[in-house]
């Protein structure tokens, strides 16, 4: 009764449990439910994902099935190449269509292949900081992704992309029990570092402002209405201007992240804050995201030397994220690097193909206009021979030593 229209995204991937919770929920109602999702993209198997989700949604909720065939992300190289890989999943999959802005210059696949892990790491930093420079393009236009562990690629890269003046984020670093990614999406994130940012920088934000506004009328449960907003702003108003003030009077050297965050948390109540955190998702706790976020401004405040660094140094929005090829799932970037194309990276791809072949499918997919695959000289590839051959199926040609293949 409450919801007329319900929508599901990455139905792909929906478990069982699900499945009978929607079914069981909406299955008899007048409510219109409309499932999306790609079977090529199923890499969560591991987790559960149902074999033939979508192919069940459609019996139990006598569905209609539409094609969406226009790819608004990538260029028409890239969506050619995809293909090659969509098919191996499903032969009879439709031709998808580029409907991106096409920017002449690139290859769009290439392979790279370095003579080991701090070649590539020294190439790579430079690479991506000549082409900065040379594009106008920002750090966060480039995401380097692998199949897991994170942490040891950010130890390999982190001193080669400092030496070449580009910012390196760990979307995979863990603050408490949650990672980097999840933090800096999360709207009690959003809302408290905009919060610092309207009181750090007194001008020319005001999208943030229109934004923590917003999200703190869904926090007080605010009515939609000209009096209910005129209240909203007068109090952030006065909040960010308290904390301004407070701002001024100590500065980071005299600040511990408790204390900051405590000023922060001003902005409303315990029992809003709280019940708005589980309202946002299953599973969310309150004190476990204050804590991670406590965990992070204290490492930006030890790194900062005024407020404004310490904004920038939590936030890292213009640096080249590192994260998983799992975690890239959503997201796009002009650029996309994969590194540790090899057998210890895809140890785990012998034991499931298919799901294999999909988060090979979800990585090339993150890319607007370059896709670049790394692999070292002394890796084996004897268990992923078939993504090898993929590869040159779309007629990538492999650069040794990582020659200039663009």
């Amino acid at each position: 009764m409450t919801y007329p229209f319900v929508f599901v995204d990455e139905f792909q991937d929906t478990t069982d449990a699900q499945m009978t919770l929607l079914k069981t929920v909406f299955g008899d109602s007048s409510t219109h439910v409309t499932a999306v999702g790609d079977r090529k993209q199923r890499i969560m198997k591991f987790a559960g994902a149902l074999d033939a989700a979508m192919e069940r949604f459609e019996t139990e909720f006598d569905a209609s099935r539409f094609e969406l065939i226009s790819n608004f992300r990538s260029s028409p190289d890239l969506v050619s190449a995809q293909h090659h890989v969509a098919s191996v999943l499903d032969p009879d999959v439709a031709i998808a269509v580029s409907k991106a802005r096409v920017e002449e210059g690139h290859t769009a696949v290439a392979l790279w292949n370095f003579n080991d892990h701090t070649s590539q790491a020294d190439y790579l930093a430079r690479w991506i900081a000549e082409d900065i420079s040379a594009s106008g393009r920002a750090a966060s236009d480039y995401a380097i992704i692998a199949r897991q562990f994170i942490g040891k690629w950010y130890e390999e890269f982190e001193q080669a992309f400092s030496e070449a003046g580009v910012d390196l984020r760990n979307d995979d670093a863990k603050y408490e029990s949650i990672t980097l990614q999840d933090l800096l999406k999360h709207d009690l994130t959003r809302l408290l570092l905009g919060v610092l940012k309207l009181a750090v920088f007194s001008r020319g934000l005001p999208d943030v402002w229109t934004d923590i506004a917003e999200l703190i009328g869904r926090v007080r449960g605010s009515d939609l209405d000209v009096s209910s907003e005129r209240a909203t702003s007068e109090h952030l108003r006065s909040v960010t201007q308290d904390l301004r003030a407070w701002l001024h009077a100590n500065p980071p050297s005299t600040v511990d992240g408790e204390t900051l965050v405590d000023q922060l948390l001003q902005v409303a109540t315990e029992g809003e804050l709280s019940s708005f955190v589980r309202g946002q998702q299953a599973g969310d706790q309150f004190m476990e995201l204050v804590r991670a976020f406590i965990t992070r401004v204290t490492e930006a405040i030890d790194a900062g030397d005024d407020w404004e660094s310490v904004v920038r140094t939590f936030e890292s929005a213009d640096a080249v994220s590192l994260m998983t090829f799992h975690r890239s799932k959503g997201l796009e970037y002009h650029t996309v690097i994969a590194v540790g194309l090899d057998d210890e990276q895809w140890w785990s791809y012998q034991y499931g193909p298919e799901e294999g072949i999909s988060t090979f499918f979800v990585g090339l997919s993150r890319a607007a206009h370059r896709m670049v695959f790394c692999t070292t000289k002394d890796a084996r590839v004897m268990k992923i021979r078939e993504l090898f051959a993929l590869l040159k199926k779309m007629g990538v040609v492999e650069h040794d030593h990582a020659s200039r293949g663009f």
